[in-house]
């Protein structure tokens, strides 16, 4: 499947970056511990359980510590999107889902 981010997705991701890897070894284990869990999720959607703070929400989770992502399966498209971040000591809202593949003009 396809790795997809949200826009709000890629500026949270973008600032983390900035303002929490101070230095290169800090980026490179984070884009290398990112980059294996996406590689995972993009084989094995179903791999991670839904998020039990939001039962009924269709969000699962991984983690690359210290943060959690959060991401749906979206199957008509053959993608997962990364639809939200958060760091293990905040305490997240529902994820915005996009709406399924029938209710987007193609």
């Amino acid at each position: 499947m396809i790795i997809r981010f949200t826009p709000s997705v890629e500026r949270r991701l973008a600032k983390i970056v900035e303002s929490n890897c101070r230095s290169a070894v800090q980026r490179a284990r984070l884009e290398r511990e990112l980059t294996a869990a996406l590689r995972r999720i993009s084989e094995f959607p179903l791999i991670h359980g839904q998020v039990r703070e939001f039962s009924g929400c269709p969000a699962r989770q991984f983690i690359v510590e210290p943060y959690r992502f959060f991401y749906v399966v979206d199957e008509p498209r053959n993608a997962v999107w990364i639809v939200d971040i958060w760091h293990r000591r905040e305490k997240p809202v529902a994820p915005w889902i996009p709406p399924p593949a029938d209710q987007h003009p193609k």
